[in-house]
């Protein structure tokens, strides 16, 4: 796990960020691909069609293990897949290690952020094998907040206090302030500032449809469309079985900010990170 975490730290973590960033989100304002579905996806075309959708819904509602889920094989699905068993080795290391040791401010507000963002990524990803796509979408928000947010407090110490007073809405920078912490966007004199890095624009359009997702704007409706099985635009009111694109995007988006909290528990735990190999 040295050899990872090292791997992850300083420059590179960003880097790798922004890779991820490109290959999976940097589409956003571009209309789903809609795709035939390959299995009995259950869908339904009209609102007033929603009864027949649930009825089918119920007939076929498969429960999948990691031999045979929709999306297995799929390229970010499985990049996710491998990252999150150092990340959980990681995380029980460190819960091993607060509990002999005293922790500073920020490490104890670590230790309250990071177990939540473990248990979102393990949800994203069971909502992805189980193909709830939208579930595991919406989840991505409140995980890239928590992370934003312990980048925030490494790299502004001072405001560990503020978390320790509670983190009123009021009095907590705001989101997009956070996450010039990880280095979104990055600045024109920064090394990371490169042709595909992602720009202002493209950090206010990632808020905007994070916090659509959540709110039920109309440009999420896009985040359950589907072709019905006689090549008709519907939505999906169940398990969505047969995007691939989109349980790619999720993984991969879910990936960047896995990598940043590695690397960022990395950098508060040292003694942590030397204590055991793993």
């Amino acid at each position: 796990m040295a050899d990872l975490t090292s791997s992850v730290s300083g420059n590179a973590i960003y880097s790798s960020c922004f890779r991820i960033f490109t290959l999976s989100c940097c589409a956003w304002s571009v209309l789903v691909r809609w795709r035939p579905s390959p299995s009995a996806v259950v869908v339904t075309q009209l609102v007033t069609q929603a009864e027949r959708g649930v009825k089918e819904q119920n007939s076929v509602m498969p429960v999948f293990t990691p031999d045979d889920e929709p999306y297995l094989g799929v390229q970010l699905v499985h990049q996710l897949d491998l990252l999150i068993v150092p990340l959980m080795q990681q995380q029980t290391c460190i819960a091993a290690w607060t509990h002999s040791n005293d922790l500073t401010h920020l490490q104890q507000a670590a230790s309250e952020l990071a177990p939540g963002a473990c248990s979102l990524v393990l949800s994203i990803r069971e909502s992805v094998r189980q193909g709830y796509l939208l579930a595991a979408l919406v989840l991505t928000r409140p995980l890239f907040e928590r992370v934003a947010t312990l980048s925030y407090l490494v790299e502004y110490p001072a405001q560990v206090e503020l978390w320790r007073r509670g983190w009123s809405h009021k009095g907590r920078p705001p989101l997009h302030t956070r996450m010039k912490a990880m280095g979104l966007p990055p600045t024109p004199d920064s090394p990371l500032s490169t042709p595909d890095a992602p720009s202002g624009d493209d950090i206010r359009a990632m808020l905007d449809r994070y916090n659509g997702l959540v709110h039920g704007d109309p440009a999420s409706a896009y985040s359950t469309a589907v072709l019905l099985a006689d090549g008709r635009p519907g939505h999906a009111i169940g398990k969505d079985l047969s995007s691939p694109q989109r349980a790619n995007q999720i993984c991969g988006e879910t990936l960047a900010w896995v990598v940043v909290l590695m690397a960022r528990c990395a950098q508060i735990f040292p003694a942590a990170e030397s204590a055991q190999s793993y």
